[in-house]
Order: structure tokens, then sequence, then C-alpha cells
């Protein structure tokens, strides 16, 4: 799963965006998936949804030098990789994390995430 993201102004705080997968009965009570956000401070964050709860995956925000903060504009292309026992989440083509498949929702429907207040455009959109 991968897509690129240009964010061409700042908004009114410190909003996220980005990748979701492992989407299941998004519209019920049950919803599950799993998401890999970053904002424009150049960091990004890993959860899990399960319901109402919410998991971090790997702690919580994060800095990460392959996360590009905005300058004026900012562009990041973030991707998932789900492998046999791994999950790895890379920013630019790095890897910023890599975690255990086992208890993440991988199986189900993938797409993008956006909080509010947000100008970003969205391109290469991307399912393996």
């Amino acid at each position: 799963l991968s897509a690129t993201f240009t964010q061409t102004k700042a908004s009114s705080h410190l909003n996220s965006f980005g990748l979701f997968f492992g989407g299941q009965d998004l519209d019920g009570d049950g919803q599950r998936y799993t998401y890999f956000l970053i904002r424009e401070d150049g960091q990004f964050l890993l959860k899990t949804r399960m319901g109402s709860e919410t998991e971090n995956v790997a702690g919580g925000w994060a800095e990460h030098s392959a996360v590009n903060a905005l300058d004026g504009r900012m562009t990041n292309s973030i991707s998932v990789e789900v492998g046999a026992s791994n999950v790895r989440f890379l920013s630019n083509g790095t890897e910023v994390a890599s975690v255990p498949k086992a208890g993440l929702a991988v199986d189900g429907v993938a797409g993008v995430r956006f909080s509010h207040q947000l100008d970003v455009h969205v391109s290469d959109f991307m399912v393996n």
C-alpha cells in the first residue's frame, strides 16, 4: 500500500493524514483497521483501531529524518509492506518502523485517512 501526499500550506494546528489498511466493519461498532499517519512537524504515528478503542503500535508520535516537515510545502511518499511475520512502514523509501504482524488488522479495506483543515493532495495511491 502506498501513496504520495503533498501538503500545500500549514493548517491551523497539527493535523495528520496517511494510510489505513485492514479495514473491517468500517460502518459498524466493531470497526477495525491499522493506520500510518504523518503530520506537518515531520512526525509519524502507527495505531490500530478496534471498535471505539485505539492502541499505539510503536509508541506515540515520533520523529524520523525520513519524514519531511512542512517548510511552506511538503511531500512525503509513504508505504506499508505486509510480510509473512512483520509489517514495515516507510517514508520516502526509508523504513521508519517494523512491527510484528501478529495482532494487527492487515486484511480488508485500504485507503487514505485525513484530519480536518488540511490542504493535501494525494497521488500515486496503490494497493498491491
